[in-house]
């Protein structure tokens, strides 16, 4: 019991290899024993481990062994939790379609355990594989149906993030209005909690939507006067450029792009230009636009923003699109002036590149 309550403590302090480490040794003694709970218990703990660890295949195998002991005791709420576990690990290998199965399978359990709030998960999570498989109807449907779970157990983050799944599936099938209709309901409920990352979020993606109707001068409008950190809304602004250039190719996302950053420059006295900038270009790369567009944006941005200190921003974006593109080798860094390095780092870190 020891090394499993050691194992549970470095986890919660982040050295999961540690962990992972630890509930090892618990399981070797508890073999021994012939503890079987205990035993399944460790299986558990190391895949939430290998899970944290990026270790996806690994977790994966360790609660397929724990679910084969917990379908023997018929332990609904073990079932479940070890098939959600597995299914979110299937996802992050985006082996989306077995997602889907192991998320079903938990989703009945907890109807069998008239668990509501598992029920609302599970169906979160079927949406979003059923997202990034492109099935955007069969994904509003089953975000609306955890709405309305969340909805009776006053689930407001819940609630709130499936009014955002909901926003991103409407943008893909080009119904912006309603896009904006989830958005500003999440925004609401984001405000609630007192969330500002997730409020600006939600903010710049309602200002997406507004400019992929042509309504530039709304959406900027809401940019002008929001509290929130403008670059963050700012930086939600640029999944337009990358929807246009997915929709209707380089010309239009730089038109968008371009419209952009010129008033990002003339309306500089209100905003922390160089913030804007990282915001800016990190969305770009984050979101895997193509070179020739990321590159032309930069060109177009040293032309508008001749401070030294953007022009630093501006070099060190190209430069970070290098560095990403060559698996960010730490020597390529040492190549590069000391704040243009500092930049860069910057722009990972804000795109978690």
């Amino acid at each position: 019991m020891e090394s499993c309550q050691i194992g549970w403590n470095l986890k919660e302090l982040g050295r999961h290899e540690e962990a992972i480490e630890s509930h090892q040794k618990a399981l070797k003694l508890w073999e021994e024993e012939k503890t079987r709970l205990d035993k399944l218990d460790n299986f558990e703990w190391i895949g939430l481990n290998l899970q944290e660890l990026g270790r996806h295949e690994e977790a994966i195998e360790m609660h397929q062994k724990a679910l084969k002991s917990r379908e023997e005791e018929k332990n609904l709420a073990g079932l479940a939790d070890n098939l959600e576990w597995i299914g979110w690990n299937l996802q992050k290998l985006g082996r989306h379609e077995e997602a889907i199965e192991s998320h079903q399978k938990a989703l009945k359990l907890r109807e069998d355990e008239k668990n509501t709030a598992g029920q609302a998960w599970n169906l979160g999570q079927i949406g979003w594989n059923l997202q990034e498989l492109g099935r955007h109807e069969e994904a509003i449907e089953a975000h609306q149906k955890a709405l309305k779970l969340r909805e009776d157990e006053k689930n407001m983050a819940g609630q709130a993030w499936n009014f955002e799944s909901l926003g991103i599936n409407y943008t893909e099938l080009n119904q912006y209005e309603k896009a904006v209709e989830v958005y500003l309901k999440a925004l609401e409920l984001r405000k609630k909690e007192n969330s500002i990352f997730e409020q600006a979020w939600n903010l710049g993606h309602i200002g997406e939507n507004l400019l992929l109707q042509n309504k530039k001068n709304e959406a900027w409008q809401l940019l002008i006067e929001t509290d929130l950190p403008k670059e963050k809304v700012f930086k939600e602004f640029g999944d337009a450029i990358i929807f246009k250039e997915k929709k209707e190719g380089h010309a239009a996302a730089f038109a968008i792009g371009n419209d952009l950053l010129v008033r990002l420059r003339n309306d500089e006295s209100i905003f922390n230009i160089n913030a804007c900038l990282i915001s800016f270009f990190a969305n770009l790369l984050e979101m895997k636009s193509s070179t020739a567009l990321f590159q032309d944006l930069c060109e177009e941005a040293l032309n508008l923003f001749p401070s030294p200190g953007s022009q630093t921003v501006i070099r060190a974006a190209l430069a970070t699109a290098e560095y990403v593109a060559g698996g960010k080798e730490p020597a390529y860094l040492e190549t590069l002036p000391p704040d243009t390095a500092l930049v860069v780092e910057a722009i990972v870190k804000e795109g978690e590149l």
